[in-house]
């Protein structure tokens, strides 16, 4: 629904148009211990049961007899432990010393626990009568071989590593991670932090959105800074739309004679998504798309200003990395709800995103919400959503906010 009288549509519909051209990356292989973090893109198939043969759950001695005798002894012929069994068949009146994890002996059916018996050289006898507990673990008590383990999908946290591990699976395929190219325009713009010159100011909005890329499950090939001219910054994208899946361009977006951004983006033959959207801060963002086929590459633009970059890149690069990196955009678009400590006054005739701090009291706005603003950056944990001509509410009222420093999988 176009909601600006500019004729520029809201967040949802440009958010909506952007995320239809979203898929997830083809697979990759990946050995287990890399993998962490990464979401499987095939299932996790058990090699073998799990465990291979009947095991002892307990240290103690293995018996033949499920029925035990009080006065019952035995004669202790070997032992077994984990990685070293012992094979042979048992007499009813053998047993064989067994350790937790060891596997039992051909026909032992129950473990005699320490804490009952008593062991005199070879010889066993029992201080009490054993419960009906057997202290077996079973073959493929746990898992058979074939068993699902893990579906396509899952995001592989230190408990799907183990279990994937204890599949046997060494190597495991995985969706690829979206190759993100951040091109940052502009004269003003020093080379970078240690030589700033009078007339440059530091380039800190990539920093931030190359962190949030990575946030979210993006790896950053390059950051490319670029002047004010056409020419260059084509050249730039060229090379970007066929070495990445995402191009990010900072700056270059609003109106004026010297922002060229997305004239040059046509130049080279994007097609357009949305060209600017109704929101503030970050009205100038605009998105599109380049190729087709294998390997197309998105493009968003995001405004120069850094806070505007910043609150731009959360609001729409995040949900875009997060559906190229594992199928959905979900974890970028965790809305909560939260008591905010000031007053806000009526919103205005354009859908408002404020910064803000985030603790055990709620939600408290930063002191500028200015788009170039970084003073306050580092105390930046939310953004709070104010539709259009919102009423004005009280401290202690509760509204709608996006975390900004969560990251892919956090729910």
């Amino acid at each position: 629904m176009l909601t600006d009288p500019r004729g520029l549509a809201s967040y949802q519909e440009s958010l909506a148009r952007l995320l239809s051209q979203v898929e997830a990356l083809g697979s990759t292989s990946s050995l287990l211990q890399d993998a962490h973090g990464r979401y499987l893109a095939a299932d996790i198939v058990a090699r073998r049961d799990q465990p291979l043969a009947a095991v002892s759950a307990m240290d103690g001695y293995a018996v033949c007899s499920l029925e035990v005798a009080p006065d019952a002894q035995y004669r202790i012929v070997g032992a077994s432990y984990p990685g070293s069994p012992f094979l042979c068949d048992l007499s009813p009146t053998e047993a064989v010393r067994v350790t937790t994890g060891a596997w039992m002996p051909r026909d032992a059916r129950r473990v005699l626990v320490d804490e009952i018996a008593i062991r005199d050289g070879d010889n066993l006898r029992l201080l009490r009568l054993p419960t009906t507990k057997t202290h077996v673990r079973e073959a493929a008590h746990d898992f058979r071989s074939g068993a699902i383990l893990a579906t396509a999908g899952t995001r592989l946290t230190a408990p799907a590593l183990m279990a994937a591990a204890a599949g046997e699976q060494a190597t495991v395929q995985v969706i690829r991670q979206p190759a993100v190219t951040i091109i940052v325009t502009g004269d003003e713009l020093a080379p970078d932090l240690t030589g700033v010159g009078p007339y440059q100011t530091v380039d800190s909005a990539s920093i931030g959105v190359a962190a949030l890329s990575r946030d979210w499950g993006g790896v950053v090939k390059e950051i490319v800074r670029c002047g004010d001219v056409v020419e260059d910054l084509q050249e730039c994208l060229r090379s970007a739309l066929h070495e990445s899946d995402i191009v990010v361009i900072i700056g270059g977006a609003s109106g004026s004679e010297r922002d060229f951004a997305r004239r040059a983006a046509a130049g080279v033959g994007v097609k357009m998504i949305f060209e600017g959207v109704a929101i503030k801060p970050g009205r100038p963002t605009w998105a599109a798309r380049y190729g087709s086929g294998d390997r197309p590459c998105l493009v968003i633009g995001l405004p120069g200003n850094p806070f505007a970059a910043l609150a731009a890149a959360r609001l729409f690069l995040s949900p875009m990395i997060a559906k190229a990196a594992c199928g959905t955009a979900d974890d970028a678009l965790q809305w909560r709800s939260g008591s905010i400590r000031d007053a806000m006054a009526q919103g205005i005739e354009t859908e408002t995103f404020l910064g803000a701090t985030l603790g055990p009291d709620g939600l408290n706005l930063l002191s500028s919400q200015d788009s170039s603003s970084q003073g306050g950056l580092a105390a930046l944990h939310a953004l709070i959503l104010r539709p259009v001509k919102a009423p004005g509410c009280a401290a202690g009222s509760t509204a709608p906010y996006l975390q900004v420093t969560a990251r892919l999988g956090d729910r």
